[in-house]
């Protein structure tokens, strides 16, 4: 793509104050190795906790830092909408502020943008992670029951993913009110879709 390329996190945060700092800071330093201009676009979604002063702190520290405050808790589906309405850029990554999405599948998400034109990157889990019993039978059923209704086998998607300016402005034309990500989870792996619009 021989265009000037800028990159956006966005990044829904609920509460996310004590480990913030830290998560931001390896997530920019897998960015900053790219040689892309890149931005960060936080949304608190009505955190209770310091989370807000802490993305001001780093937002003074860094100039690559947008911040969007909702007036309360609507949700991470609503945080990563308001987010994707304000990401301007070539391509934007939807990912969780806890590193439960590594970092460093970036690199790989960008090359497959970049170098494949791939518009919309997907990681998949390999695994869930350690959960209680009731969660892993809940989210195996949940996947069961949708792939049934929709035709989709959802098991393994997860709410991180790199998404072309087409998809994102396909998407923003939508207008849907009500939308659906998958759940946090570890994630290992990364999934290229070569969906067209």
């Amino acid at each position: 793509m021989p265009r000037s390329l800028t990159l956006l996190i966005v990044i829904p945060l609920r509460c996310e104050g004590s480990h913030l700092r830290t998560s931001l800071t390896a997530v920019g330093q897998h960015l900053d190795s790219l040689n892309i201009p890149y931005e960060f676009v936080l949304v608190d979604d009505g955190s209770t906790d310091d989370t807000w002063q802490v993305i001001r702190s780093f937002s003074q520290e860094s100039p690559q830092v947008r911040a969007l405050r909702l007036s309360r808790n609507f949700g991470k589906e609503a945080a990563l909408s308001a987010g994707l309405e304000v990401a301007r850029g070539d391509a934007v990554i939807v990912m969780d502020g806890d590193l439960q999405h590594p970092p460093e599948l970036i690199h790989e998400m960008v090359r497959l943008w970049r170098e494949e034109g791939i518009e919309v990157v997907d990681a998949v889990k390999k695994r869930r992670g350690k959960e209680l019993l009731p969660r892993r039978l809940g989210s195996r059923l949940f996947s069961f029951l949708m792939c049934k209704l929709s035709g989709f086998d959802l098991s393994g998607a997860s709410d991180f993913k790199l998404l072309d300016r087409r998809v994102v402005d396909a998407w923003l034309r939508m207008d849907e009110k009500q939308v659906f990500y998958r759940e946090d989870g570890r994630v290992v792996g990364v999934l290229a879709r070569q969906d067209s619009l």
